[in-house]
């Protein structure tokens, strides 16, 4: 089969499962979440346009996402001295409680689902996963 073909099959799966997937809370790297986790596991400053090239997500979601991130007081935004646009943040102890407890809930849901699977699916499932982190690296 060819890619095309097989991306257009793998789209509508997708589409056909995309209610059932995002009842879970493994949709974690979109939002507040990604956002939150993104700050939690880099552990520094970071700026918006940073945000938005990591997280893939447009300049104007992530200025949504970090003033409402901002109002619930889990995370800082720092304004640049020298150029008022440039925008720095950083996730606050209360940040970092909220997304450990975030976290446990995504993991719990994984493990619902690997103790559903065969060992050898989810480690094939795993090198996928890395796989294609690696080749959309390489696109970007």
């Amino acid at each position: 089969m060819k890619a095309k073909e097989k991306a257009n099959e793998m789209f509508e799966l997708i589409v056909k499962k995309k209610k059932t997937l995002t009842e879970m809370p493994l949709h974690c790297c979109s939002g507040e979440t990604g956002v939150l986790l993104y700050l939690n596991f880099v552990n520094n400053c970071v700026t918006a346009s940073e945000l938005s090239k990591t997280l893939m997500v447009s300049m104007p979601r992530v200025t949504s996402i970090l003033n409402t991130l901002e109002t619930k007081k889990l995370i800082l935004k720092k304004t640049d001295s020298k150029d008022k646009r440039k925008i720095t943040v950083i996730i606050t102890d209360l940040g970092k409680e909220i997304i450990s407890i975030k976290k446990e809930e995504i993991i719990d849901q994984m493990a619902y689902i690997i103790e559903r699977l065969e060992e050898r699916e989810v480690d094939e499932f795993m090198r996928i996963i890395d796989k294609i982190g690696s080749i959309i690296e390489d696109y970007k």
